[in-house]
């Protein structure tokens, strides 16, 4: 078991114009929607402000769109293209793949080339130990039965704090309604 994740994105302009041939917006004019919906934004750190001059903001309602849209077209073509070992089960979630292959030399392989195929995405690898693989918030376990069991995964830095209800935080985000 292993799981890649994508360091970072960028914009899927081409991918948009070539998906949608009806699209009555040219190329320049996309371009410029998505740089000024997310790179050309501004956030402040320290009291400084700073300009977002690269990907997509953190925390952007269109992030895991366009995120997803892009990883979606370029994975269909690197798995069609993959000539190494079989990937035995390849699942990806926005930004997040969990993969299975026979044996880690094998995985190796693959992330060697899903690193090789687009100058802009690099992805970074997590293997399973002993058995047990982290993703997402899940904690994976394929040593104890014949399937894999589950469970609640809580990284290091986890510290079970909440936020007060009554804080003066928005209500959307007491409710989960982001």
């Amino acid at each position: 078991m292993v799981s890649f994740d994508v360091e970072r994105l960028l914009n899927p302009v081409k991918y948009i114009l070539e998906g949608n041939p009806n699209l009555k917006l040219n190329q320049l004019c996309l371009k410029k929607l998505f740089m000024f919906a997310t790179a050309e934004t501004h956030f402040s750190f320290n009291g400084v402000f700073y300009d977002q001059t690269d990907g997509v903001a953190t925390g952007s309602p269109l992030a895991p769109v366009l995120a997803n849209l892009f990883m979606g077209h370029h994975e269909k073509i690197w798995l069609e293209n993959y000539q190494g070992p079989e990937v035995i089960f390849y699942h990806r979630y926005v930004d997040d793949t969990f993969c299975l292959f026979n044996n880690e030399h094998d995985a190796l392989l693959f992330f060697d080339y899903i690193n090789s195929q687009h100058r802009n995405i690099k992805f970074t690898m997590e293997k399973e130990e002993n058995h047990q693989l982290p993703f997402l918030d899940v904690l994976v376990d394929n040593g104890q039965s014949e399937f894999p069991v589950t469970s609640v995964f809580r990284k290091k830095t986890y510290t079970g704090l909440l936020s007060n209800f009554f804080s003066f935080t928005p209500s959307s985000y007491k409710l989960a309604h982001l």
